[in-house]
C-alpha cells in the first residue's frame, strides 16, 4: 500500500482538529485521488494546500512526481510545461516541510528537486538560465547529503554537474581532467537505491568515456 495512502486516516484526524485553515477535508480527499488518478490528473490539479503540514507537502511530492514522469511528452511545449511544474512542485513541497518532517518526506522533497533542475539544466538552451539551474542545484546538494539517506543522491548530482560543465565546456583547459577525477570520486558506491542503481553505472561510464577522450590518466 502506498505510503501516503496508509497515512491518510492519521492526517484526516490532524485536520479535522485544525478546524480551520489547511489541511481541510477537500485536501485530503484531493491526497487520497492522487493515489489512483493518472499523471496527467494529478499534473494539471489545483493544489489548494498551502501549509506547513504533511498534507500539503505529499500534494505537492505527488504533483512533482507526476510532472516529472511527463517531462518526455511529445510535445516540446508540454515537455517544457511538465518541466517547470515539476520545479515548481518540489520547491513548494521544500518550503512546506514542517520542522518535525519526516526523514522520508525530506528526501522525497529535496531528492525530487535536485532531480527537477538537472532536467531542466539538461533542457535549457538559454545560457544564463542554465546557470542559475546550475547554482541552484548546487546549494541544494549539501542540504540532500545531509538528509538521512541523501548521501548517494547528492553524490550521484555532484558527479553529474561537473561532467555537465565539462560537456557543457564551462570547464575547460587544464581544469578539465581534475574535474573529470572528482566526478568519479564523488559516484556513490554500493549498496545504491534502487532508482540509482542503473544511473550510476551509466554516468560512470559516461565520465570514462569522456575522461578517455581527454587523455584523462
Amino acid at each position: 500500500m502506498n505510503f501516503c495512502l496508509r497515512l491518510l486516516p492519521a492526517l484526516l484526524l490532524a485536520a479535522l482538529l485544525a478546524a480551520c485553515g489547511h489541511p481541510t477535508s477537500a485536501d485530503l480527499t484531493q491526497l487520497q485521488s492522487f493515489q489512483t488518478a493518472n499523471d496527467r490528473t494529478v499534473a494539471t490539479a489545483t493544489i489548494a494546500c498551502d501549509s506547513a503540514d504533511p498534507v500539503c507537502v505529499r500534494l505537492n511530492l505527488q504533483q512533482g512526481a507526476a510532472c516529472e514522469r511527463l517531462t518526455e511528452s511529445q510535445s516540446a511545449t508540454e515537455r517544457a510545461a511538465m518541466r517547470a511544474c515539476a520545479l515548481r512542485a518540489f520547491r513548494q513541497a521544500r518550503a512546506l516541510l514542517p520542522s518535525n518532517a519526516n526523514d522520508a518526506d525530506r528526501l522525497a522533497a529535496t531528492r525530487g528537486l535536485a532531480n527537477a533542475l538537472k532536467i531542466a539544466r539538461d533542457n535549457e538552451m538559454n545560457a544564463a538560465t542554465r546557470q542559475q539551474y546550475e547554482a541552484e542545484l548546487d546549494q541544494l546538494l549539501p542540504a540532500l547529503a545531509a538528509v538521512p539517506g541523501g548521501a548517494p543522491y547528492a553524490g550521484y548530482y555532484r558527479a553529474d554537474a561537473a561532467l555537465n560543465r565539462v560537456l557543457a565546456k564551462e570547464i575547460d583547459g587544464a581544469a578539465t581532467c581534475p574535474a573529470l577525477r572528482s566526478a568519479q570520486a564523488d559516484l556513490p558506491a554500493a549498496p545504491l537505491p534502487a532508482d540509482l542503481a542503473q544511473r550510476v553505472p551509466t554516468l560512470r561510464g559516461l565520465i570514462e568515456g569522456t575522461m578517455r577522450q581527454r587523455s584523462c590518466t
